[in-house]
C-alpha cells in the first residue's frame, strides 16, 4: 500500500482477476480500517522499548506493536478511527524523546 501511495492518487485492488475496489489511499484506509503505521528508530538497539509501547497503547486505543526487520526499529499499527488522538501522541513522543532514546 505504501508504494501505491507514492505512485498514484487512485488505487485499484484486484482479486480473482477482477477489480474489487478503487479509490484514493485515504478512502481505502478509512473503508477497510487499515490505519497507519508508525516507525520509530531507537538510538540504542538494546534500549528497553516497553515504556514507549506503554505510552503509545495508553494514548491510542487498539494500537499494536509489530516486530520490525531492524533491531533498533519499532513499528506500531495505529487505527485510523483514533486519528483525533494523533496530535497528543506526537506531542508526547516529542516531549519524551530523550527519555525514550528516540
Amino acid at each position: 500500500m505504501d508504494e501505491a501511495d507514492y505512485l498514484g492518487d487512485r488505487i485499484a485492488i484486484m482479486g480473482e482477476g477482477k477489480i474489487k475496489t478503487c479509490g484514493s489511499s485515504l478512502y481505502l484506509k478509512k473503508t477497510f480500517g487499515v490505519g497507519y503505521s508508525l516507525s520509530i528508530l531507537l538510538e540504542d538497539e538494546h534500549k528497553d522499548f516497553k515504556p514507549i509501547t506503554d505510552f503509545i497503547t495508553s494514548t491510542i486505543e487498539n494500537s499494536a506493536y509489530s516486530p520490525a526487520d531492524q533491531t533498533n526499529e519499532l513499528i506500531y499499527m495505529l487505527p485510523s478511527k483514533n486519528l483525533k488522538n494523533f496530535p497528543t501522541l506526537f506531542r508526547g513522543l516529542e516531549q519524551k524523546k530523550e527519555q525514550f532514546g528516540i
